[in-house]
């Protein structure tokens, strides 16, 4: 059986339709498929890229702040007394106030340690005292412990005798000290 050239050109045509329409299923469409899930892929971790990029700013700007609280952590703990025992830290507290009684002429009639306050960071040491000296002198002894470079607070404050009088005035106070409680600032 012979073909002639009409039929053998629509064979021909009909093989390659045939091959065309078998390479476009098995092989292009596939190919199609898995470019599309490679393009998905890639804008899901370009999205996530982006995020991370996000977060790796967002760090810096944490550890930055960070960085800024351990800072004043450190000022804060270096106001504070270093002592790590109550009696040692009560002396010295007494000692920077026997030292201001001297540096500015307040005499110190009567003091007093009293029992130390347990507060939620530090402990606080109370040293209960009167002290007499002309008004000038006192405000110069409360001047001193306001300024010093520990922290030391008055947390009570009462005067005894009349500020008009010309004597020299009476006053009680309490001077406190603070260490840390051994917790971290």
């Amino acid at each position: 059986m012979k073909l002639s050239a009409r039929e053998k050109a629509l064979v021909l045509i009909t093989a390659l339709v045939g091959i065309g329409y078998l390479g476009v299923v098995y092989v292009l469409d596939p190919l199609f498929v898995s470019q599309q899930a490679v393009r998905e892929r890639i804008e899901e971790q370009r999205v996530e890229l982006e995020s991370l990029r996000a977060l790796v700013a967002v760090r810096g700007r944490y550890q930055q702040r960070v960085e800024n609280l351990r800072v004043r952590v450190a000022e804060g703990e270096a106001v504070l007394l270093k002592e790590n025992k109550v009696p040692v830290a009560a002396a010295e507290v007494q000692e920077r106030i026997h030292q201001f009684g001297r540096e500015t002429g307040v005499s110190i009639v009567r003091e007093t340690v009293l029992r130390p306050k347990q507060q939620e960071l530090f402990i606080e040491i109370p040293v209960e005292l009167s002290v007499k000296g002309t008004l000038r002198e006192i405000q110069e002894f409360l001047y001193k412990i306001e300024t010093n470079e520990k922290l030391l607070t008055v947390p009570q404050f009462v005067i005894r005798s009349s500020v008009s009088s010309t004597g020299p005035l009476s006053v009680d106070l309490q001077i406190a000290g603070h260490m840390s409680s051994g917790g971290t600032l």
